[in-house]
């Protein structure tokens, strides 16, 4: 598998877009969105994250049919000891949206979580869902 590093270079196909990365928050580590990482097979993942990229990784997924901001509450609680990411699984939000129904098969939806975690430099993390 391939794997790239974060990137900021505007967000995936859909109907929501955001030109660049936002913060949100007040007190403590506040969010940041719009960045993205490949998934496999090359698609993109939008996530928010909160917290120094360089502390341990702790993702937070979504459930159906939410995205990230599901997490906005939290995220901020744990961005002053991790490095606390909440992805746009495929499908939802800022995410691409694979037309071919075979592309949310189950392992496709893993191999995005391991890109995630590589994608932002670690080999594991701490997974919340």
């Amino acid at each position: 598998m391939s794997h790239t590093g974060p990137t900021d270079d505007g967000p995936a196909s859909g109907p929501t877009q955001a030109a660049s990365p936002t913060s949100a928050g007040g007190t403590g580590s506040s969010i940041t969105s719009g960045r993205f990482v490949r998934g496999e097979p090359g698609v993109r993942l939008h996530y928010a994250s909160c917290g120094e990229p360089g502390a341990p990784l702790m993702v937070f997924l979504h459930g159906f049919p939410e995205f990230w901001y599901a997490w906005r509450a939290v995220l901020p609680a744990f961005g002053d000891r991790f490095h606390a990411v909440a992805p746009d699984l495929r499908g939802y939000n800022l995410s691409d949206k694979p037309a071919d129904l075979r592309a949310y098969h189950a392992r496709a939806l893993v191999a995005d979580i391991d890109a995630l975690v590589r994608g932002l430099g670690h080999e594991r993390c701490v997974l919340v869902a």
